[in-house]
């Protein structure tokens, strides 16, 4: 046998016996709606954002936010879940007349590592 098929050979009986590493159904934790019940490490970054909605709407201001990071650091995650407080902040308080708008960007065409979450928050 050749050094090549032996090789071959090796690598798919490691394959064939290897366990996996992700979880069953992992997928899920990817999908660009999916957020966990309870997140962990962003609690700062997802006050912030809260606080920088409130305030430019409540303010009447017009603000763009650059959230930018590398795929999967929870870059979504937290502006929604900063986005559905403030939201529910500002109705509370008798904001109706105001909307959120969320763009996603990602930079690969441009040769740039990461991705840009780009907002812009306005009243109407």
């Amino acid at each position: 046998m050749s050094f090549l098929e032996d090789l071959k050979k090796e690598v798919d009986h490691e394959l064939e016996h290897r366990k996996s590493i992700f979880k069953p159904n992992w997928e899920r934790y990817l999908d660009y709606d999916y957020i966990p019940k309870n997140p962990l490490h962003r609690k700062e970054e997802i006050k912030e954002i809260c606080v920088k909605l409130i305030d430019s709407i409540s303010q009447g201001t017009t603000r763009n936010i650059l959230i930018y990071g590398n795929p999967g650091t929870g870059k979504t995650m937290s502006f929604k879940i900063a986005m559905t407080l403030a939201e529910e902040y500002l109705k509370e308080k008798g904001y109706e007349n105001f909307k959120i708008i969320y763009l996603r960007q990602s930079c690969g065409i441009w040769n740039i590592t990461g991705d840009v979450r780009y907002l812009q928050c306005f009243k109407h």
